[in-house]
């Protein structure tokens, strides 16, 4: 009962107005051509000071779904207008042309009409002429502005679509592309995950961030969420970059068995909605429409033999630990690539050096940055450790690296000068040290220490770079164990890996994610402390980010749900965990995609989630 005297009180306030000048009446159909399983958005505005219901003649084939209805007052010289403006979903359900007649009521005494409305509705996959480009606002044909949901239902998409919006789409072979999508709604999207992934054409990078604001488009207002991506073409010809999806959750107004309905429905249905009994969530996948690309291979003239497939702009730079070392010593060569574009596919690109001594290569070391000023911003480490064997001065020449620069349509060659290396002859004797572990029955101690620093050269997780000297404690424990020496070779490996362990970057993500997890989660409950709900929650979602990130080392702010999913596998979570941060990054996504914040009981359970899911996390 207090359901419905609220609905009547506000119905009636509505309908009240001050005297006007006049009285009118408009409408306007958008778009007025598509397909079988568009969404047409009907606007009526009545302007005056006492109205009647607007009439909406029935159309067969056609079905009117009333979507909300606002309200505005305007005073001009002492005489106030009122203004009511009701908008309607119209849904076809079937193919064919169609005439909306006149739609009319009683404002201030005079009875008002709209003018006939045309709209033409294809047949299911047919284009109509222009209905997606009218409700996107943009004259780009590839851009989507009607999004299909799950079923290829009209009602499962009603007021939201994706268009999308890419920078160049006639580029060479890895040149990064910017593309831009914007996801329109109308208040009612409740959360949502991106589906979209690479494919065997195309490479694609999310960037991290988005915008939002709000923007009128034929005369209704949208909420919109602006994404963008990058995209890096892998092959030359034409092809169509993949849509950009979202499986979104949308809210939708749901009919009732009200013996009211049909008397509200008139004004919005919907908007009378106070206690959300009048809606149901769906989940739809919205997506762009196919974007074709015109993808050009390099070209031949000018391409250097040894060119690799490095597009994009870098520089390239070239340093040795040590310029004077001994026979016997280890030399680390370090070589970087960085600069606008990727380098992770790039081979091997050391020097040379065997006409030296042995060389030992590491692994190469990887980073990427990805922002939307930048595009993808990588860089490369190669490091070489050098063990001469014999003395001399050597003149390690140069590094060469040619690369293509799409902006300036040229290849560019790329060169560092590894200078000069003086070996001294080593203290105790200048052969070159033994190639295996197994030594002498007696062996001098300057020796041990070559073999021990060779030895270490050959593990990947070793800083080359680091100074590879023997302390005080080192040679107690070698004194100690000196009657065998291939135990002290052994064990001087496994002290240096021991005490170079933490220098890895790698290691030191993981090392010190769970502690940065706690110092991020005590700003988060800083903000809930303070009210700020909406703050904390997205400063949540970041910290279980950057701590998901950090335990695999990768770049957590682009993390999918199934690559969360997988994450949690590989730290040997449980189903029942896995469960939980599901829950968690779903929530949390609502909030980011529909910007509603809970109440704050709610919000402390979510955290509490989350905490709880960490912690048991750490100590699997």
């Amino acid at each position: 009962m207090t359901k419905i005297l609220t609905k009547c009180l506000v119905f009636l306030a509505l309908l009240q107005a001050p005297l006007a000048l006049a009285g009118s009446i408009s409408a306007e159909l958008s778009p007025t051509d598509g397909a079988l399983g568009d969404t047409f958005v009907l606007t009526v505005m009545l302007e005056g000071g006492k109205r009647s219901d607007p009439v909406i003649p029935n159309v067969d084939g056609l079905q009117f779904q009333q979507q909300g209805v606002s309200q505005s007052m305007s005073i001009v010289n002492g005489h106030s207008t009122s203004q009511l403006q009701l908008t309607v979903l119209v849904l076809p359900e079937r193919a064919g042309d169609f005439t909306i007649p006149s739609i009319t009521a009683e404002v201030d005494g005079q009875k008002v009409a709209t003018v006939p409305l045309k709209l033409k509705v294809h047949g299911a996959g047919a284009q109509g002429g222009g209905a997606q480009a009218q409700r996107g606002g943009t004259a780009n044909p590839n851009a989507n502005a009607g999004a299909k949901g799950a079923s290829g239902g009209a009602a499962e998409s009603a007021g939201v679509f994706i268009e999308r919006e890419c920078d160049a789409t006639s580029v060479y072979i890895g040149q990064q592309v910017t593309c831009t999508m914007r996801l329109y709604h109308r208040g009612n999207l409740n959360g949502g995950q991106r589906v979209s992934q690479s494919s065997a054409d195309f490479r694609r990078f999310n960037i991290d961030g988005e915008k939002r604001y709000q923007k009128v488009v034929n005369g209704q207002r949208y909420g919109v969420i602006e994404l963008k991506e990058l995209v890096v073409p892998t092959k030359a010809g034409n092809f169509d970059l993949p849509p950009y999806s979202i499986e979104a959750r949308v809210l939708v107004w749901t009919k009732q068995n009200n013996p009211l309905d049909k008397f509200f429905d008139k004004f919005g249905g919907g908007v009378f909605n106070f206690d959300l009994n009048f809606t149901e969530e769906r989940a739809v996948t919205v997506a762009s429409e196919p974007q074709r690309f015109q993808v050009k291979p390099l070209p031949d003239a000018g391409k250097p033999r040894n060119f690799n497939g490095l597009v994009g702009l870098f520089h390239l730079d070239a340093n040795l630990s040590k310029a004077k070392i001994a026979a016997g010593d280890t030399v680390t060569i370090t070589i970087a690539i960085e600069g606008n574009g990727l380098t992770d596919t790039l081979g091997d690109i050391g020097p040379t050096l065997t006409n030296i001594g042995k060389v030992y290569p590491d692994k190469p070391e990887y980073l990427e940055q990805i922002t939307a000023e930048n595009g993808i911003v990588s860089k490369k480490v190669y490091k070489y450790a050098v063990v001469p064997s014999r003395p001399g001065q050597y003149d390690l020449g140069a590094i060469e690296v040619p690369s293509f620069n799409p902006k300036l349509n040229q290849y560019v060659t790329l060169k560092a000068d590894l200078g000069r290396l003086i070996v001294d002859p080593a203290q105790a004797e200048q052969q070159p040290p033994p190639a295996g572990p197994t030594l002498p029955a007696a062996v001098a101690k300057e020796d041990v220490k070559a073999i021990g620093n060779d030895l270490v050269d050959l593990h990947r997780g070793t800083n080359l770079s680091a100074q590879q000297t023997i302390t005080s404690a080192d040679k107690i424990i070698f004194g100690l164990i000196a009657g065998s020496p291939v135990t002290s070779a052994l064990l001087a490996l496994g002290l240096f890996i021991y005490r170079n362990r933490e220098q890895d970057p790698l290691a030191q993500r993981r090392s010190r994610a769970y502690r940065s997890y706690r110092d991020g989660m005590s700003k988060v409950q800083v903000d809930l402390v303070a009210g700020h709900v909406t703050a904390a929650l997205a400063e949540a979602h970041k910290v279980l980010r950057t701590y998901l990130g950090d335990r695999l080392g990768t770049q957590g702010g682009s993390l999918t749900a199934r690559e969360i999913e997988s994450i949690l596998g590989k730290l040997g979570a449980d189903v029942e965990t896995r469960s939980s941060l599901n829950n968690v990054v779903e929530g949390l996504e609502r909030l980011e995609f529909g910007g509603k914040a809970p109440a704050p009981e709610h919000a402390n359970e979510l955290l509490a989630t989350l905490d709880k899911v960490i912690v048991g996390l750490e100590k699997a």
